[in-house]
C-alpha cells in the first residue's frame, strides 16, 4: 500500500527531472537557431521542456518530500512509545532493505523479460531504408566540407 501512495509523487519528480533542458553555451545556442531555420519544413512533435535553473527547484522539492517524511516518521515515533517506536523503525529498515535487494530486482527482471518476450520488433516488421530516397544537394556538401575542415 504505501508503495501506491509514493508512486504519484515519485513519478512527478522524475518527470520534472527528466524535462530539464540542459544548460547549453551561447554559442551552441545560436547554432540549434540556425538549424532550426534550415529545417523548418521538418515538423517537430510538442515536448514540455523546463528551463535548466529548474533542476534547483527540483532538488528542493525532493528535500522538502524527505523533510516531511522524517517529520511524520518522529511524530509518530513519539506518539507510540519507545518499546513500539523501536520495533516500528526496526520494520521500516527491514521493508526498505528487502525492497532494494528483493523487491526492485524482481520487478526489473519482470519488466526486463516482459519487454524481451512481447514488446520487440521483429525482423520483418522493420522497413529497409531506400538509399535512393535521399538527396544530396551540392550546398549540403560544401557545408558537410567546411565541418569537417574547421
Amino acid at each position: 500500500m504505501v508503495e501506491f501512495l509514493s508512486l504519484i509523487p515519485s513519478l512527478l519528480i522524475v518527470q520534472f527531472f527528466r524535462r530539464i533542458r540542459s544548460r547549453q553555451p551561447l554559442y551552441q545556442i545560436k547554432s540549434s537557431r540556425q538549424m532550426f531555420a534550415s529545417n523548418n519544413s521538418m515538423k517537430k512533435k510538442f515536448e514540455l521542456k523546463f528551463p535548466w535553473w529548474c533542476l534547483f527547484i527540483a532538488y528542493s522539492l525532493s528535500f522538502v518530500i524527505i523533510i516531511i517524511s522524517i517529520f511524520f516518521i518522529i511524530v509518530r515515533g513519539i506518539e507510540f512509545g519507545d518499546l513500539k517506536t523501536q520495533k516500528w523503525l526496526t520494520s521500516i529498515v527491514t521493508g526498505f532493505f528487502s525492497s532494494i535487494f528483493l523487491t526492485q530486482p524482481m520487478k526489473i527482471i519482470c519488466l526486463g523479460i516482459f519487454f524481451i518476450c512481447f514488446c520487440r520488433n521483429s525482423i520483418d516488421e522493420k522497413e529497409e531504408i531506400d538509399i535512393n530516397q535521399f538527396e544530396i544537394d551540392q550546398n549540403d556538401l560544401r557545408t558537410i566540407e567546411v565541418c569537417f575542415i574547421s
